[in-house]
């Protein structure tokens, strides 16, 4: 697994790697791909991305796991560039947990990131 511990912290991945793991979900919560935010927590899987590759994302997609599709690039006709950032926001009604990311960069690589419980992690750092 390429991210450093995820509970509240910065998450690391590398290009043209899947990362599978994800933190455990906390024992009050259900088990499964549709873990849901605990009571009030609507909303609280936005996170920042952090692009440390060297290369430019030029896509980035962000699906709840329970989905098939990668759903639209969210980042739209915008990039990011090397040592940029960019703040990723939800809607207050979103309740799942585990979301898929996906990163693609300006050689066509990418990053697969599964499962990953956004409901406690706050920052993505994708790394080289």
């Amino acid at each position: 697994m390429l991210f450093d511990t995820c509970r509240k912290q910065t998450c690391t991945s590398s290009p043209g790697t899947t990362n599978t793991v994800a933190p455990a979900p906390a024992a009050s919560a259900p088990a499964g791909d549709n873990v849901a935010a605990p009571a009030g927590a609507a909303g609280k899987q936005n996170f920042t991305i952090l692009n440390k590759t060297g290369h430019t994302v030029v896509s980035f997609n962000v699906s709840p796991t329970s989905e098939d599709d990668w759903g639209d690039d969210i980042l739209g006709k915008d990039v990011l560039n090397n040592g940029e950032s960019a703040e990723i926001t939800f809607e207050r009604d979103a309740s799942a947990c585990l979301w898929d990311l996906k990163a693609t960069y300006d050689d066509n690589d990418t990053t697969e990131m599964k499962k990953q419980n956004l409901c406690e992690i706050s920052e993505v750092t994708l790394t080289p």
